[in-house]
């Protein structure tokens, strides 16, 4: 009894130190320059968690944007209750709406379907933007209800790695019930091997690349006038 009690100590110490060692954050000395920044935050959502995989559920990507200047927030939901989740989010979403705020949402596949559920609801009009990062899962709701969103729905795909996914990811996707064909590297899981060069990470570069695009977008719409007085 005392050494399956001793082992499990050791295991849950062992995931706890893993998932601990990418909530580190270091200095990013190479950073793009001229970065436009967004009128309004960018908020990360959590997706599902498990033992294996619950701390910095975005790795460095959060941090690699706030080296570069932007406002960004992270969003932790419920582990795995589906209730839950939904109810945070959906309160979250409201009294942002109710403050008359926006805000710029990703979220990555595992969210996907959560979240279009509570997107059609009218109260909701906070959202600048929504980006799903690693494109969408093959069970979603059709193209046509996609079309009856106020918003569209943004996908930044990332191409499959060639090297096996780490043991930890696998082990996550069981206890989470998701397709073990699911990605880590949308989720900048590679970034913790080259945390000083995140500019030659694709999935850093592309998310980079689309705050750059809506901070575009959110100057071009607090510049334009719909009328003009003579």
């Amino acid at each position: 009894m005392f050494f399956e009690f001793s082992c499990l100590v050791l295991i849950l110490t062992i995931l706890a130190i893993h998932n601990w060692s990418r909530t580190r954050l270091v200095e990013i000395k190479e950073l793009v320059p001229n970065c436009l920044l967004t009128n309004h935050p960018l908020v990360f959502v959590s997706g599902r968690k498990s033992i294996f995989y619950f701390l910095a559920y975005w790795n460095s990507l959060p941090h690699w944007l706030a080296s570069h200047g932007y406002e960004v927030f992270n969003l932790n939901l419920a582990w795995k209750n589906p209730f839950q989740r939904k109810l945070k989010l959906g309160e979250f979403l409201q009294k942002t709406s109710k403050d008359q705020r926006k805000l710029h949402l990703f979220i990555d596949s595992s969210t996907y379907l959560e979240f279009t559920e509570i997107l059609n609801h009218s109260e909701i009009d906070c959202l600048a933007s929504v980006t799903c990062v690693g494109g969408t899962p093959q069970e979603s709701i059709s193209q046509n209800s996609l079309r009856r969103f106020p918003i569209p729905i943004e996908e930044i795909e990332v191409s499959p790695s060639e090297t096996p996914k780490p043991i930890f990811w696998k082990f996550h996707l069981i206890w989470t019930g998701q397709s073990l064909k699911t990605e880590i590297l949308p989720l900048g899981w590679e970034s913790k091997k080259s945390e000083q060069s995140l500019k030659n990470l694709p999935v850093a570069q592309k998310i980079l690349d689309r705050a750059r695009f809506l901070a575009e977008r959110d100057l071009l719409q607090a510049s334009s006038s719909p009328s003009l007085n003579a």
